[in-house]
C-alpha cells in the first residue's frame, strides 16, 4: 500500500494462503509464507518483478521468518511433516545455504540483535502432560552457533 495516495497492490493471486509478510530492511524484497506448495514454505519476492522465491524444501514446513538487519540472512523456524520438533534455521541469501540448530519442542520469536550477530529467542522446555514446565530465553550467536540462557522460569 502506498502510505500517500492509499492505492493498494496486491502481490501474490492464488487459491491458498500467504502470510506472515515482513519486508527486508532495504524495502526491495518481502519474505512470507506460502502454502501453495506441499507444506508451508517461505518464500521471497522481489517487490518490483514480483519474482518469487522458495527458499525452503520438503519436507518441512517453515513459519515465522525474520530478516537479519543487513538483509543478507534469513531466520525461520522449521519442523517436519508430523513432528512436534521444531528447529531454528538461517538462510544466507546471497549463497542459499543454510544452517540448522538443534531441535526443539517450541520455538518462540525471535529477535536479531542491531548488528546481525545475534538472535534472542524463547524457548519452550521440558514438556509434561500439563504443558510447558519451563521457559528459557536464549541467546543465538550466529557466526558459529554458540547459544546461552539468560533466563529462566518455571
Amino acid at each position: 500500500m502506498d502510505v500517500e495516495d492509499g492505492s493498494i497492490v496486491q502481490m501474490t493471486d492464488n487459491q491458498v494462503a500467504d502470510s506472515e509478510p515482513v519486508w527486508s530492511p532495504d524495502g526491495r524484497r518481502i519474505v512470507f509464507r506460502s502454502q501453495r506448495y506441499d507444506g508451508c514454505q517461505i518464500c521471497v519476492m522481489d517487490v518490483q518483478t514480483r519474482e518469487e522465491i522458495k527458499t525452503l524444501e520438503d519436507p518441512e514446513s517453515g513459519f515465522w521468518p525474520s530478516w537479519s538487519p543487513d538483509g543478507r540472512f534469513l531466520a525461520y523456524i522449521g519442523r517436519e511433516a508430523g513432528s512436534i520438533e521444531q528447529t531454528l534455521h538461517i538462510l544466507d541469501i546471497e549463497t542459499g545455504t543454510s544452517r540448522s540448530f538443534a531441535a526443539f519442542r517450541a520455538v518462540n520469536g525471535f529477535l536479531w540483535s542491531p548488528d546481525g550477530r545475534y538472535l534472542i529467542y524463547e524457548r519452550l522446555e521440558d514438556w509434561n502432560e500439563d504443558g510447558f514446565k519451563e521457559v528459557k530465553l536464549r541467546v543465538l550467536q550466529v557466526s558459529d552457533g554458540t547459544e546461552w540462557s539468560v533466563s529462566s522460569m518455571e
